[in-house]
């Protein structure tokens, strides 16, 4: 990535920004089963031998920043992002069961242990019916547009005003051809098959976006009052080879929100906000397909005393439409791929609380620490019957699928002069694999805890080494079942690296697992 910025004085900044980026592995969706799991997370199955991952992708921003006088500043980015990438990997079995449902269930003996043993590479395909269908997925996906907003600032100490309105048009394009061909398992590696290559999707379809926003931040001596509207308009389109075209799609919904803060007292202050919220179609969906909307609603209290805070958030989303958007990486297959499906009412509602506070050493040194934890009610109000994988048969109360009830982490830091030290943790408590109810069970996910390590140390003036440590534990704890088969957290990951530009007093460089 390059940046660069040029001052034109009264006429403001211009700045560009490019970049590139690329990427070939052998990034596989296929997991394993329990039993394997359970002996080697890690292990890779013989049916993923050819799995490829290739993609390049670009990308431009143009981005022109000036004063309109003394209380007016504008913004201006002109955008541009590409990406190409193609992907062969496993997919299914030609003619067999159910590859998520196979793994799941563990079979030791029958059909089922046969296609198990075909992919571990330990018996040969008899024919093609229990053949190994392998995906090609090319896609190129183009996006871009212009953005600009000015922002109007005017007030004094007891009273203020800052006012942002703001116009974006976007488009955004993606051409996908999928394919598919047989391979056959014969002595525990795979051989093309004599069988043609079928394309299973060739599809074109964009989308145009037209959205205006106004946004107030109004202070009356401590209070805030912040109002806020969005406007969005959508077009879009999906064109199949060899299936019906349908005329353009047309949205349009307008997105109020409603915020505000005021102090109690000296160290603490209360906020509550309603906001609504909104997801597009996909372009092709049909008409019963319908977005995604929700209000979603918080009410807080803040306290701040010098180098202590602490946050307490009640907060309560209603969807009116929960959708979920049918991957691969859910487990859809087939012609789902990329629709869109309805999910009917939910609510997400729960409480978070954060707390953290900074010490000073006799040495001179800060010890510094922050916890934070989050409670998560996810609930259909609605029941349906759904060919959404992670959805299935609901029935009312039934919990979101991959959202966990527990969330929790801490995070202790130590500074000295040139010197930081940093240990962290963090939990999740199980998910379901599937919408159904808590307790989790065998064939959901189990909780996780991990345990990351942090140092930076100020070498020169301008040079700052450092160093992260994630996973220290050496977790292999299961973290998903979708799209097919058991998969792990990552592995212990250790990452040193350099830092060069200007003096960075003591305790602000940012050393958390994954900074650059």
């Amino acid at each position: 990535m390059v940046k660069g910025r040029l001052h034109l004085g009264a006429e403001g900044v211009l700045e560009l920004k490019l970049g590139l980026a690329d990427e070939t592995s052998n990034e596989t969706y296929l997991g394993l089963s329990a039993s394997d799991f359970a002996e080697n997370p890690l292990r890779r199955y013989a049916a993923t031998a050819n799995d490829l991952m290739r993609w390049t992708r670009t990308q431009a921003e143009l981005s022109w920043t000036a004063p309109l006088g003394e209380q007016v500043v504008t913004r201006t980015v002109l955008y541009h992002h590409y990406l190409d990438r193609t992907w062969t990997r496993f997919d299914k079995f030609a003619e067999g069961p159910d590859v998520h449902d196979l793994l799941q269930t563990d079979p030791t003996s029958g059909q089922g242990a046969l296609y198990l043993s075909i992919l571990r590479g330990e018996e040969d395909s008899a024919s093609l019916d229990d053949a190994l269908a392998l995906a090609t997925n090319d896609r190129r996906f183009h996006s871009g547009g212009l953005q600009s907003t000015a922002r109007w600032s005017v007030g004094g100490e007891s009273f203020g005003s800052d006012l942002e309105v703001g116009l974006r048009l976007h488009v955004d394009s993606v051409a996908r051809l999928h394919t598919e061909d047989l391979w056959m398992m014969t002595d525990g590696a795979l051989t093309r098959a004599d069988a043609p290559t079928t394309t299973t999707l060739d599809s074109d379809a964009w989308a145009q976006a037209l959205a205006a926003h106004v946004h107030e931040d109004l202070r009356i001596g401590g209070i805030h009052v912040l109002p806020g509207l969005r406007a969005e308009l959508i077009r879009s389109q999906r064109i199949d080879e060899g299936a019906e075209v349908l005329d353009p799609r047309l949205a349009g919904i307008l997105l109020p929100g409603l915020g505000a803060l005021a102090p109690l007292g000296p160290w603490l202050d209360v906020f509550a906000g309603s906001t609504r919220g909104f997801s597009p179609a996909s372009p092709g969906d049909p008409v019963e397909v319908k977005p995604e909307t929700a209000w979603s609603n918080e009410l807080g209290l803040r306290h701040h005393q010098g180098s202590r805070h602490a946050e307490l958030v009640g907060f309560f989303n209603a969807y009116q439409n929960l959708t979920g958007q049918c991957t691969l990486a859910g487990g859809c297959a087939g012609d789902d791929l990329d629709r869109q499906f309805n999910g009917g009412a939910a609510w997400i509602s729960g409480v978070e609380l954060v707390a953290g506070s900074a010490l000073l050493m006799p040495d001179g040194s800060e010890l510094s620490g922050q916890a934070t934890y989050s409670y998560t009610r996810a609930r259909f109000q609605t029941g349906f019957v759904s060919s959404f994988p992670q959805f299935g048969d609901v029935s009312p109360g039934d919990s979101l699928p991959y959202v966990p009830e527990h969330q929790a982490s801490a995070r202790l830091v130590w500074s000295h002069r040139v010197v930081d030290l940093g240990v962290g943790a963090s939990y999740r408590s199980g998910m379901l694999d599937k919408a159904g109810r808590f307790p989790v069970s065998d064939a959901d996910i189990p909780p996780l805890f991990l345990l990351d390590a942090s140092v930076s140390a100020q070498a020169t003036d301008r040079l700052r080494v450092y160093a992260t440590g994630t996973n220290l534990t050496r977790s292999d704890a299961l973290v998903s079942w979708r799209p097919f088969g058991a998969r792990p957290t990552a592995p212990m990951t250790i990452m040193v690296g350099l830092k060069v530009g200007p003096p960075e007093p003591s305790g602000a460089a940012d050393v958390s697992p994954g900074a650059p």
